[in-house]
């Protein structure tokens, strides 16, 4: 964590934004071909109570959550959220989750579309 610091979009006074945002550099611990420190990453976001900490391990593991994302709605068929409210997300992750698991489970191998549109043809049978 090199830099932690709240501003204000184009100054304090006529701002562009009424909201802060809140600015983290992180070092990337990568080097240039020629020895050179890569320079930081600049993180910007609007969450000011969450650590530096946080707002970085979040950008690290950020192709993860794209991820699953890809997977639940390519190969699950969950192309759109079907509620709005936190629960109901909540519900619908899990049960993709759940199908998930299931589909590895009893095929043995990572689910593809395929094996889902297989397993949803015997099920509606």
């Amino acid at each position: 964590m090199l830099c932690d610091c709240v501003v204000h979009l184009g100054g304090v006074a006529g701002g562009v934004l009424q909201q802060p945002l809140r600015i983290v550099a992180v070092a990337s611990g990568k080097f240039t071909p020629q020895g050179q420190p890569e320079p930081p990453l600049l993180l910007v976001t609007n969450c000011l109570d969450l650590d530096a900490a946080w707002i970085a391990l979040g950008y690290k593991f950020r192709w993860t959550v794209e991820l699953f994302f890809r997977r639940s709605k390519c190969i699950l068929g969950c192309q759109h959220l079907l509620f709005t409210c936190q629960n109901g997300v909540a519900i619908q992750v899990y049960l993709a989750l759940i199908a998930s698991v299931l589909i590895v489970l009893w095929t043995g191998r990572k689910p593809s579309r395929r094996t889902f549109e297989m397993l949803c043809l015997v099920t509606s049978q």
